[in-house]
């Protein structure tokens, strides 16, 4: 079995594309194959997890992708998904930041001053002069309520920690990737760039990792930046996963592909039923054993049945389905068919020849049948069966 190479984080990965051989194979194979199960899942808008399909649309799906010449692009891997699901709501987020309005005392002149309290009150109290009059004459300000806006919130402190921790991810991306194909990424990389150099990212604070409030939860885009932050922080776990489990995503990348290329063939159609996607997992779960049926090519054959077979003198006639009676001898059957295996009344099929007589049946075969084949991929192990026949197929990477 060839070396894994571990990489304990995104970064990691990425500068393995820049070097060398073992190093650059290995982590190139871990995003094509996580590049494969981006494009052929569908993820749910609003939680982003991949959903649950069927077989038959799950195989034209991943037909679709093989046989796709333009599909070379963005590389649709971990943080490809991350960006993808919170990108808009980013952008939204970053021209439209959520505020709340901060309550506090500050010493104000005296005619701006609209709003005082209790501890108006008290400053007024400790100032020389027993009426107000003298307690503010020769003072311009007085301490009073003040009321303004403020971007400094729990949920734009998660945003800000967000986009510092994909910003250093998507550096790292852009040096190992043609950043003239990673539009998406890409264009995330500049506005959020442009933002965190902004007044209002310059006043938010830092993020405590404390709970999730109702905004992060509740709110459509800032609940996104929830998840994307969520993932952020499972990733450099899971690529380290990722690279021990390559070879076996590599087959299952290659079993699906194979699968739905047959049922794209139009020749072999798949039995429908579910088929779960763990997407962190890299799991394509279908509910029951993979069946399918292989269905004869159509041909140019003409039909008929045996009407009388003489084994003695190995000839016999084959009625058409038109009526007309033809001779058959023993050397026009296919190499494969035996004429004691035919019987009278028997189904054949033929083309129309030419012997010393006449015409005559030549080419002799039984009608191709509808053959079940089932599939079956256990670890590196690929278990098939053709009608009655069975087959073992094992992979292994040197």
């Amino acid at each position: 079995m060839e070396r894994t190479i571990e990489f304990d984080s995104i970064e990691s990965l990425y500068r393995g594309l820049n070097d060398k051989d073992e190093v650059k194979t290995q982590a190139n194979w871990i995003l094509i194959v996580r590049n494969w199960l981006t494009e052929v899942s569908t993820f749910d808008p609003v939680s982003g997890h991949a959903l649950h399909t069927g077989i038959v649309d799950f195989s034209s799906t991943v037909a679709k992708s093989v046989l796709d010449e333009s599909s070379e692009g963005e590389i649709k891997d971990l943080i490809y998904r991350i960006v993808s699901h919170s990108k808009e709501s980013v952008l939204a987020i970053m021209e439209h930041t959520r505020d709340k309005i901060l309550r506090e005392h500050a010493m104000l002149p005296i005619h701006a001053a609209r709003e005082v309290d209790s501890k108006s009150v008290q400053w007024l109290s400790r100032q020389p002069g027993r009426t107000l009059r003298e307690k503010l004459s020769g003072k311009p300000y007085m301490k009073a309520v003040r009321r303004r806006s403020s971007v400094d919130t729990a949920e734009n402190r998660l945003l800000k920690a967000f986009l510092l921790r994909l910003e250093q991810i998507l550096i790292e991306r852009q040096y190992a990737l043609s950043a003239a194909a990673e539009e998406t990424c890409e264009e995330l990389l500049v506005s959020l760039q442009r933002w965190l150099r902004t007044e209002d990212a310059a006043e938010i604070g830092n993020w405590g990792n404390l709970p999730p409030n109702n905004t992060l939860l509740q709110d459509k885009r800032y609940r996104k930046v929830w998840d994307g932050w969520l993932w952020l922080q499972a990733i450099d776990e899971q690529i380290t996963v990722d690279g021990k489990r390559v070879h076996r995503d590599i087959l299952s990348v290659f079993y699906w592909n194979t699968l739905s290329l047959l049922n794209h063939s139009g020749r072999f159609r798949t039995v429908q039923q579910p088929v779960g996607l763990d997407y962190d997992n890299f799991s394509i779960s279908p509910e029951l054993p993979v069946r399918g049926y292989l269905f004869p090519a159509a041909d140019s054959k003409f039909k008929g049945n045996i009407k009388t077979i003489n084994y003695d003198k190995k000839f016999g006639f084959v009625s058409q389905e038109s009526g007309v009676d033809l001779f058959f001898h023993q050397n026009n059957l296919s190499s494969k068919l035996k004429l004691d295996s035919l019987s009278t009344g028997d189904e054949v099929s033929f083309v129309i020849g030419i012997n010393r007589q006449g015409e005559c049946a030549d080419d002799i075969t039984l009608p191709a049948g509808i053959i079940p084949i089932d599939f079956n991929l256990m670890g590196d192990k690929w278990k098939i069966q053709v009608g009655e026949d069975k087959y073992l197929l094992q992979i292994r990477f040197r």
